[in-house]
């Protein structure tokens, strides 16, 4: 019996043709490395950690866990799609192996686009690796812990060092700590503005 047209004749179970079998990959949608992500999450909840929402299209590389309030953005990365080079998951395919290469070493490209882009917009970036969840847990959450306390965290009390009478208004607000980046704005109003 002989292959009809379009199928394939190499050493192959496919009953379909490559253009075809191509169509119907492409259709597939995937979510992130799902099995992963749920660990984390579950290991989020059951350490008490708070405040993350999952895969935020408003936040560049779409992260799978970002934390808003502290800029952390969390990418939870399988091994062998990002290559990982100290574990055993990452092993090229024997077949196909030039396409693989190029894969792995296209999403690592876009990884470190990723979190320069982050990091520009003063975002920390952590990426996780599949080994380290399912290793050590207890690591990948204290790591993302101390991101978080570190950002809670003021070296002194407001009411010491801010809201001193001695200070003038505009004293105190040109070296407080705003939440916005940009202290110029705070400058240039006039002195009146602070007062009621």
């Amino acid at each position: 019996m002989g292959a009809g047209p379009g199928l394939n004749t190499e050493k192959s179970m496919d009953t379909v043709s490559k253009p075809r079998r191509s169509k119907i990959m492409a259709a597939v949608k995937s979510r992130g490395n799902v099995s992963t992500e749920a660990a984390v999450r579950r290991i989020f909840l059951a350490k008490g950690v708070t405040g993350w929402r999952r895969h935020l299209n408003s936040i560049p590389g779409k992260p799978d866990f970002a934390f808003r309030s502290a800029r952390v953005a969390v990418f939870v990365d399988g091994c062998f799609w990002h290559g990982c080079k100290s574990c055993r998951r990452n092993i090229t395919p024997s077949t196909n192996n030039e396409y693989w290469r190029q894969k792995i070493k296209r999403n690592q490209e876009r990884d470190r686009k990723v979190n320069a882009d982050l990091r520009k917009s003063r975002w920390r970036v952590v990426r996780i690796w599949e080994h380290a969840i399912a290793n050590a847990p207890a690591k990948v959450v204290q790591r993302i812990q101390n991101l978080l306390d570190r950002q809670t965290r003021s070296p002194e009390p407001l009411n010491n060092r801010l809201l001193t009478a001695r200070q003038p208004l505009v004293n105190r607000l040109r070296t407080a700590r705003l939440p916005f980046p940009n202290r110029a704005a705070y400058r240039a109003l006039p002195l009146f503005a602070f007062y009621p």
